[in-house]
């Protein structure tokens, strides 16, 4: 009895560490971008309002982002808030609760109201849905009450074909290479400005931006070239990953127009920008350039900003800030929310940005 005892208690241990490995990575197989809707019980006939929630499981808590969309008036309006909740493994339930609001183009008298989603996970086949009812996140709220439905975005990976080389007798054999043409990539002018400033420092280094089509690759024999992932998006729980360019700076830049959507007059040496992803967070990538001055590479455009301290010079009167594509997300093209902020003074400028074209800001420096 004293023997078995002991075998007992550790059998029992290992099972409880097994089990909470298999809760942990069951939480993380929820963590992830799922896109839904919820409607009103107040009022069934008004249609179903776009909604995304976008968060990450941590043992039993959970935080993240919701993205709300909706029309008025022919407008589409969207709202971004800051999420908590808390996950409990063993029923496989959510309560997901909007704690502020962090972002909007709402107009100034519209009034938001924060939500909690009590949800639950289900798994059908190759479908995985959160359903559940929302209530008002502040107790003497008046928005009403409804149910929440959202569907996981996922990735299919295809795999790549391997090439087989065939023996052939009584012959030599024959250096495959690779067939793909390379694109050709449109001359455009070069901005005339040169950056007068060294790149100011990111606070981090990030991943909505655009790549060509067609990016420029290098002939290589397949023997030695690297297999190369494909991936085909059916719906995303991570950014889709898109093959770079492999211009210089300089070169990329003078690869498409920019086109100045507007222009701003300061005094002071010193701005501070801010760049969100302006909407549905969908894996945009983004350079920014100062004048042709590479200042940030290849961040994702999200609900956190870009952060971009500008050190204007003396010897210089005008400075355009452009915001170059690396890729276009899942949904072209790429749009961006930039905040400005002088000494005195505060902007909001919406940019796009195409595989043609790079929207910029310019700066006028009044000494």
């Amino acid at each position: 009895m004293n023997r078995i005892l002991p075998r007992f208690l550790a059998i029992a241990a290992i099972f409880n560490l097994s089990l909470l490995a298999w809760h942990a990575s069951y939480a993380q197989k929820l963590s992830g971008q799922w896109i839904g809707s919820f409607n009103s019980k107040e009022d069934p006939a008004e249609a179903q309002t776009e909604y995304v929630l976008e968060f990450d499981i941590n043992g039993s808590t959970l935080s993240g982002y919701s993205y709300t969309y909706f029309p008025i008036a022919g407008k589409r309006y969207f709202v971004i808030c800051k999420l908590k909740g808390t996950y409990d493994a063993g029923s496989k339930s959510l309560v997901v609760t909007e704690v502020e609001k962090i972002k909007s183009n709402t107009p100034p008298d519209f009034q938001n109201c924060l939500q909690t989603h009590k949800l639950t996970y289900f798994k059908q086949g190759e479908k995985e849905t959160l359903e559940g009812k929302w209530t008002p996140a502040e107790k003497d709220s008046n928005c009403g009450t409804g149910y929440s439905l959202f569907e996981r975005r996922m990735i299919e990976k295809i795999k790549p074909v391997e090439t087989v080389k065939k023996s052939v007798p009584n012959t030599k054999p024959t250096t495959a290479v690779n067939t793909k043409k390379s694109a050709s990539v449109p001359q455009t002018t070069t901005p005339k400005n040169k950056a007068a400033i060294s790149a100011p420092s990111s606070k981090k280094t990030i991943q909505k931006k655009i790549l060509p089509k067609n990016p420029i690759e290098q002939k290589a024999p397949i023997a030695e070239a690297e297999k190369n992932k494909e991936e085909k998006i059916i719906a995303v729980d991570e950014p889709k990953k898109i093959k770079e360019s492999f211009a210089p700076p300089k070169e990329k830049i003078s690869n498409r127009i920019y086109q100045v959507l507007k222009t701003i007059d300061i005094e002071d040496d010193k701005v501070t920008i801010d760049i969100y992803d302006n909407g549905q967070i969908d894996g945009d990538t983004i350079s920014i350039f100062l004048n042709d001055k590479l200042v940030v590479s290849k961040r994702m455009l999200t609900a956190k900003p870009i952060n971009i301290q500008l050190k204007l010079e003396e010897d210089a009167d005008m400075y355009d800030v452009i915001m170059y594509a690396e890729n276009l997300g899942t949904i072209p093209p790429n749009t961006a929310l930039m905040i400005v902020q002088t000494k005195n003074k505060r902007y909001e400028i919406n940019i796009t940005s195409t595989e043609q074209t790079s929207g910029a800001v310019r700066f006028r420096y009044k000494k």
